[in-house]
């Protein structure tokens, strides 16, 4: 069921200000940053001042989305005044980084978000699990509100939608999110040049890491567990950029597999993970939870500290426990 009442209050917040922040999680990925200038695009045309402050750098495959140019560092915010921020996609205010304690306390904080994990951290916590992507209850406001939707809102929009749902295949996919695509695709969007941008870009370094993290894949459980663990001497090797949303996918493709993994060995050793559950066979918020990270049942992601070896036998054992919780 929508939480409408909680829409109204965000709305309430939205009409009375004039001055927001906008800011979403480090690592900024394409749900939240869509999610950050199609909302600006909606208070642009509200004759409102939409100010897009990251703690995060912005991955050159998201630099063609419209309006990217306005982000700026969490610096921007020092000295800044506004009349609410307004965070999407982040269900942790650790998650914000920097901008956790910059950000003023007398001021209402909106979180917008679809994690199940999410911490309700907000000043007005609208929060829907059931919405495939941020991006989704941004598109609810432009309805709620009866504003038009720009091209430019209208491809944000789908870039934040198309990503969180695997490009349609995963079982957030509800038929909703098909007619969102296509009223999306109405005011411009076209799939196959979006899809070029995002998916069709990728490097010889990149395609080489992706090579070594196949031949790294490695199985446990019968087969019912696949993961791949990217070192810092494979990242040196090849020169490659770390992208866990390309590599995740191959051991997720394993026929029998319920439960993957993808673990990046970072600068300073700790592992860096990302959980993927095949069919919901696996609740893998709970045991990214266990190590203090969270996200959706079916994809999440933490942090467990190093070495490497340590942190993926850790993990190993987890799984392996929620596997005979089944």
């Amino acid at each position: 069921m929508r939480d409408t009442a909680t829409m109204r209050r965000v709305i309430e917040v939205l009409r009375r200000g004039r001055r927001f922040v906008l800011s979403g999680h480090v690592n900024v990925d394409s749900d939240s940053l869509g999610s950050q200038l199609a909302l600006a695009e909606l208070l642009k045309g509200l004759g409102k001042t939409a100010y897009l402050i990251d703690d995060s750098d912005i991955a050159p495959e998201l630099r063609f989305l419209p309006g990217v140019e306005q982000v700026r560092p969490a610096r921007a915010l020092r000295g800044l005044a506004y009349d609410a921020a307004v965070t999407m996609d982040v269900p942790d205010p650790k998650r914000l980084g920097r901008m956790a304690t910059l950000l003023q306390r007398d001021v209402p904080l909106i979180n917008i978000d679809h994690h199940i994990s999410n911490l309700r951290f907000g000043t007005i916590n609208w929060v829907d699990p059931q919405a495939a992507a941020a991006g989704e209850l941004i598109y609810r406001l432009f309805a709620a509100m009866r504003r038009p939707i720009t091209p430019r809102a209208a491809l944000c929009l789908y870039v934040a939608i198309l990503t969180d749902t695997g490009s349609f295949r995963h079982s957030n996919t509800t038929p909703e999110v098909h007619h969102i695509a296509a009223e999306l695709m109405e005011h411009g969007v076209r799939p196959a040049w979006v899809y070029e941008r995002l998916y069709e870009r990728r490097t010889l370094a990149q395609l080489r890491l992706l090579g070594e993290g196949v031949q790294a894949m490695r199985t446990t459980a019968g087969g019912r567990i696949a993961w791949v663990t990217i070192t810092r001497a494979m990242l040196r090797r090849t020169g490659g950029r770390p992208s866990s949303e390309a590599i995740v996918d191959v051991p997720r493709s394993l026929d029998g597999v319920h439960a993957v993994f993808v673990m990046r060995e970072q600068a300073d050793g700790d592992a860096k993970v990302s959980l993927r559950s095949k069919g919901g066979l696996v609740d893998v918020n709970r045991v990214a939870r266990s190590f203090g990270g969270g996200g959706h049942q079916a994809a999440s992601g933490c942090l467990i500290p190093g070495p490497i070896r340590v942190a993926e036998r850790r993990l190993l054992a987890r799984l392996r426990a929620a596997l005979q919780e089944q």
